[in-house]
């Protein structure tokens, strides 16, 4: 089992998949679907995502659901280190 945390959006928007991993440090990768017009942005390490997902979206909250699918998501990660 494994958390991972990832944004996915059109391909047109490539640059700013690229500038959200420049601004998280460079963690993470970005991969091209071949079968849809997407691309994400995703980041597998669990030493990544409690270093630096989590801290950052406990200090800058989400807006409307996206906030409740957050604090679900670090409960399972916060499990996954036990």
């Amino acid at each position: 089992m494994r958390a991972q945390f990832q944004i996915v959006l059109h391909t047109r928007d490539l640059p700013l998949l690229e500038k959200i991993q420049t601004f998280f440090g460079g963690i993470g990768s970005i991969s091209k679907s071949k079968v849809r017009n997407t691309v994400s942005f995703c980041v597998a390490s669990i030493k990544e995502i409690n270093e630096v997902i989590i801290p950052h979206f406990d200090k800058y909250k989400l807006l409307t659901q996206k906030q409740v699918d957050f604090e679900l998501f670090k409960q399972v990660v916060e499990l996954m280190n036990r």
